[in-house]
């Protein structure tokens, strides 16, 4: 255990999302200028969408809740999608990069834990791109042919920073701070 220091009992309950979150920026490497799609626009997916802004990468995000949605672009997010409205979007930004040239985002992090949103984020990624899968997944299966091996596609398992408290308070509790995070 350790002292809340000047955390709020309300930011303090945000450090565990907050530490998968920035997992999987870090194990993502994510650069600036890349651009980056999440999912899975819970409390992970939020603070992920606020890292990736913060270091200076676009943000792509999707998900099928509106007030998340809202949420992530007031967070960062330069582009929104709703994937109970839009049937294939791994496609629609897929063809939203083309004009830029790129084919797709250079990395999607998956925080839902849905097999399904994890084969769209495999779809939406450019080739040779990389996809962080911080969500835990059940039983089931994918199709890890098509997209998966002709993109040569990285597909990365991420953990948590609780080792690196260090990393977490310059992340988290500075971004706090300095307002750049929201809990």
């Amino acid at each position: 255990m350790r002292p809340l220091g000047e955390l709020t009992p309300e930011q303090a309950l945000c450090i565990d999302p907050a530490s998968f979150a920035l997992g999987g920026v870090l194990d993502g490497a994510i650069q600036p200028e890349e651009t980056v799609l999440i999912t899975g626009l819970g409390a992970i997916g939020l603070f992920t969408v606020q890292y990736c802004a913060a270091s200076g990468a676009r943000v792509v995000a999707a998900s099928g809740f509106e007030q998340r949605r809202r949420l992530a672009q007031s967070f960062g997010a330069s582009e929104v999608h709703d994937t109970s409205a839009d049937s294939d979007v791994a496609r629609t930004i897929k063809e939203r990069m083309v004009g830029e040239r790129m084919g797709g985002v250079d990395v999607a992090i998956e925080c839902s834990g849905s097999l399904r949103t994890l084969a769209m984020a495999i779809r939406a990624t450019r080739q040779c791109g990389r996809i962080v899968c911080v969500g835990f997944y059940g039983p089931g299966s994918i199709n890890l042919s098509e997209e998966f091996y002709h993109n040569r596609l990285t597909l990365l398992a991420s953990l948590p920073v609780v080792l690196a408290f260090a990393l977490l308070q310059r992340y988290f509790v500075e971004g706090l701070t300095a307002g750049a995070i929201k809990a």
